[in-house]
């Protein structure tokens, strides 16, 4: 087991159309991310020396990544955060960090505010390497969105 088998059960790198299916897509890498299911692929959520860290992802800071025993090289290290995302990669626009940079995200409308801003649920994995606040958030975002999606 490695990072390998757990982005083949957890994270499909191609990111699907959307809101629902994005949404579905980040709960399913953030269910990969609790503990029970890091360890059994032989994952944990570590902080990479910024010197050990694969090339693509130079200058990349506040992030927790999840690594294999087997090295840092970009098969064995994954950086959780808005490049890895589905919801960020169709609806994060502008500068990370503005105010309304994702204003159309289906978590940030659940949410009232962005996910990484303090108390939020990627601060809590940041913080603390916990995914329970953002699948609770994924969840009641994906419920919403299918509530509106069914004709009452």
């Amino acid at each position: 087991m490695s990072l390998p088998t757990w982005k083949k059960e957890f994270y499909r790198s191609k990111f699907p159309n959307g809101p629902i299916r994005s949404v579905e897509h980040s709960l399913r890498k953030w269910k990969g991310l609790q503990r029970n299911n890091l360890l059994r692929h032989e994952c944990l959520p570590v902080v990479l020396d910024p010197d050990a860290r694969p090339p693509i992802y130079e200058g990349i800071a506040d992030a927790k990544w999840i690594s294999s025993p087997h090295g840092t090289e970009e098969r064995h290290v994954l950086c959780i955060d808005a490049t890895t995302c589905a919801l960020c990669f169709h609806y994060l626009k502008g500068v990370v960090g503005e105010p309304e940079d994702c204003n159309l995200c289906p978590l940030q409308q659940t949410l009232g505010r962005s996910c990484d801003r303090p108390g939020e649920p990627f601060s809590d994995w940041v913080l603390r390497a916990d995914p329970m606040p953002m699948i609770r958030a994924l969840e009641i975002t994906l419920k919403r969105l299918k509530k509106k999606e069914t004709p009452a």
